[in-house]
């Protein structure tokens, strides 16, 4: 992808072409739309794809579960690449798991250890190279891109030394409530009725027993700690969602926003 060269990848990623501008106005995509978006797809937007791409001042690419060391890779051949590395509580990564498996699987102390041991992994390598590759690596947490989607998205593009567009930041608002959320998952300023993507980040503190928060406290404590996120006493505490579950302050310039 970092040469254009499309053809060798899955061209269902196109579907996303309808949310560009440009490609819009390229209307490379069939007007027909009694079928799914992919079937309307045309040899056009592959052209019009890679002819954005060959242009384009930066190739931005989203890439699950790529390892800190398989970053260093990266950093390490080309000077030109940049890392943002998103992490998230792994509680709430557990509870996302669990949504694709049952619940009372048995496998569920596996799966947070192993999710643990990933982040704790992630977070032993990224300081280990943010001295050689300083200034190219930023990582945020998905809690504080849920709090305030907008600022993030600003630091983003400004750790990159990408131009924010206006049709951008106009994106951001229309996907999500643009309002800041407050540490206790209350509105900045009036709430609107599109989504609030504060609750999807912490609906782990409702949904998961008690019991296994925690048992992941226990087995997670270090990564907790070294990402600034907290721990609850009781029960009663976890359910109440004015008791914040990250620290506000934590990590600036190296772990948050």
């Amino acid at each position: 992808m970092f040469t254009c060269n499309l053809s060798a990848y899955n061209m269902e990623f196109l579907t996303n072409v309808v949310h560009s501008e440009d490609f819009r106005t390229a209307r490379c995509v069939a007007s027909n739309k009694k079928t799914n978006i992919l079937s309307n797809l045309t040899k056009a937007c592959v052209t019009c794809v890679r002819e954005k791409c060959v242009t384009s001042k930066a190739i931005v690419q989203k890439v699950v579960r790529l390892t800190m060391a398989e970053a260093d890779s990266y950093l390490e051949r080309d000077p030109a690449v940049r890392i943002i590395h998103l992490v998230r509580d792994p509680r709430g990564i557990l509870l996302s798991r669990m949504h694709f498996n049952s619940k009372t699987s048995g496998e569920m102390h596996n799966n947070y250890s192993y999710i643990c041991q990933r982040i704790r992994d992630d977070i032993k390598v990224s300081r280990e190279i943010s001295h050689k590759h300083w200034g190219k690596i930023l990582t945020l947490r998905y809690e504080d891109m849920a709090q305030d989607l907008l600022r993030a998205t600003e630091i983003m593009y400004s750790f990159t030394g990408l131009e924010m567009l206006p049709s951008v930041r106009s994106y951001v608002r229309k996907v999500t409530s643009y309002e800041a959320v407050l540490p206790n998952g209350k509105t900045a300023a009036k709430q609107t009725a599109r989504k609030n993507p504060f609750k999807t980040a912490y609906n782990w503190r409702l949904e998961l027993p008690f019991s296994l928060v925690k048992l992941v406290d226990h087995a997670c404590k270090d990564v907790l700690d070294n990402m600034g996120y907290l721990t609850f006493t009781s029960e009663e505490k976890l359910r109440d969602m004015s008791q914040p579950a990250k620290l506000e302050n934590y990590g600036y310039g190296l772990m948050t926003v």
